[in-house]
């Protein structure tokens, strides 16, 4: 991922579909964002992100993160996803 002020956030991501791996690019105005869009230029759906959430699990800088991710696609389809990393 690269961030710029002017310019926004840009991500370059892997993403597996049906057991196929597709390279996807995207800017927008956070990482989130980005990923939505190069979703979205890659599949042609109209993807949206419909509720975020971020916790962490423990204290400090070494404190594991999780973040909840609702997306709709369309006007039906909704899937959620869970993300975990290290702070």
């Amino acid at each position: 991922m690269t961030a710029d002020e002017a310019a926004g956030c840009g991500i370059d991501a892997t993403v597996v579909v049906a057991g196929s791996r597709h390279c996807i690019t995207g800017r927008g105005n956070g990482p989130i964002d980005a990923f939505t869009r190069g979703l979205r230029n890659a599949t042609g759906a109209e993807i949206r992100v419909v509720d975020y959430h971020e916790h962490a699990l423990g204290e400090g800088a070494d404190a594991t993160a999780v973040a909840y991710v609702e997306i709709a696609v369309g006007n039906g389809t909704h899937a959620f996803g869970v993300g975990r990393d290290r702070i």
